[in-house]
């Protein structure tokens, strides 16, 4: 996630980049592997179903950055 924003981050001026459709899609583009293909999947159909026009706002990635969280954050870490 810290390379995906540092990426987003330097492309800040490139037309298409400022979408948060866009980020989520490429972000997805990035999560590779047997165990997180099923909700790759779920997340990339939930963001075609979303209206490009209407649907394009900051909470799309926030939505995406909080369900990535929840999914992926060791809860065991601190103990």
């Amino acid at each position: 996630m810290n390379e995906l924003l540092g990426y987003l981050l330097l492309n800040t001026n490139v037309p298409g980049f400022e979408s948060p459709i866009r980020q989520v899609a490429l972000a997805l583009t990035l999560i590779k592997g047997p165990c997180v293909d099923q909700w790759v999947q779920d997340m990339t159909t939930w963001l075609r179903n979303l209206d490009p026009v209407n649907n394009n706002v900051p909470q799309v990635w926030d939505y995406f950055t909080t369900t990535f969280k929840q999914q992926f954050t060791n809860l065991t870490k601190m103990q």
